[in-house]
């Protein structure tokens, strides 16, 4: 990617495509399973990523093969093959199908496998996604990419709370966490993590200094201490799960810049996701503080002009999806 900290992307369309853009671009970057189920079955003619050492990465599909193997990993077996897909750099080309169908040689050639009637796709990639790792070793990648999406990471927040009945919302915090691992809550996921006892105590400052300055429209403070997560509101200490969902939002997206993601790539989808206009005002200078210290660089998509205020500069060039 293009070396600078942060590189933005306004979408002035909803439906402009920058979620499957970035699908595509995780995919290329990291090999994906996950992604690569998302984009087969989308077309398109190529997607380049232009490195900051020169080297270039070219994904596309082939207009006339479709891929039967492929296939296997649709969600919908209804669909029809998808094609495949070929990636070309300065030294190399190969195809996804190729080294899915390795892949399914190698499976079967091994001893423990060889009296098995069928072989699954899935079960030859494995836990350790063998396709990302022939894909990553093809293409010397030496740095590692992350999606953040937090428009679906609020809504699963707030989905799950739903779930629980109402007597158990409306009571006290006690209640919720006895209830809480019947539901995925990658809020309270999120809480854990912060709670480990050998967080740096810089890094901690920064998460506290970036929220506490975000939260005073709210009233609100937030402090870490011990391992323990406090945020008060006039005095009165509330539980996490009832912030806002802007709030929700700033705590999950920091919590994962400031202490999860180092020396690599992040995609940050719509960051502006439920934030007041002075939040989103904020964002790009608190991110450019978390991308000097932790080596980061973040490419965001978005559709709100208030997040760039002063950083026109930070605006890449269009990109037209449908190309």
């Amino acid at each position: 990617m293009e070396n600078a900290p942060i590189r933005i992307a306004l979408a002035g369309n909803p439906n402009s495509g920058k979620t499957t853009l970035f699908n595509i671009i995780k995919f290329m970057l990291t090999g994906s399973t996950d992604n690569l189920r998302k984009i087969i079955n989308i077309p398109f003619n190529k997607c380049v990523c232009r490195l900051s050492n020169g080297r270039v990465i070219q994904l596309s599909q082939d207009k006339v093969h479709t891929s039967e193997v492929l296939k296997s990993l649709n969600k919908n077996p209804s669909l029809p093959n998808p094609q495949n897909l070929i990636f070309s750099t300065d030294d190399t080309t190969f195809s996804v199908e190729d080294i899915l169908l390795g892949l399914i040689t190698e499976f079967k050639n091994n001893e423990c496998n060889r009296k098995k009637q069928g072989v699954f796709v899935d079960e030859v990639i494995g836990v350790d996604d063998n396709l990302s790792a022939k894909i990553r070793e093809k293409l010397n990648i030496p740095f590692q990419v992350h999606f953040i999406d937090t428009d679906r990471i609020v809504s699963k927040i707030d989905e799950n709370y739903k779930i629980l009945p109402l007597p158990l919302r409306l009571r006290q915090n006690k209640v919720w966490n006895e209830n809480e691992e019947k539901i995925y809550n990658p809020l309270k996921h999120a809480e854990r993590a912060l709670s480990f006892p050998y967080l740096s105590k810089e890094k901690i400052k920064t998460f506290e200094s970036i929220l506490n300055e975000r939260y005073k429209i709210t009233k609100k403070v937030i402090k870490i201490d011990r391992g323990q997560i406090k945020i008060t509101a006039n005095n009165k200490e509330i539980p996490l799960e009832y912030l806002s969902s802007g709030e929700k939002n700033d705590f999950m997206m920091f919590s994962q810049l400031i202490f999860r993601y180092e020396n690599c790539v992040v995609l940050l989808d719509e960051p502006e996701i439920s934030l007041h206009i002075e939040w989103q005002e904020r964002l790009i200078n608190d991110i450019l503080n978390i991308c000097s210290t932790n080596n980061l660089q973040v490419i965001i998509a978005t559709h709100s002009p208030n997040i760039i205020g002063e950083h026109i500069d930070l605006i890449s060039k269009r990109i037209d999806t449908n190309e």
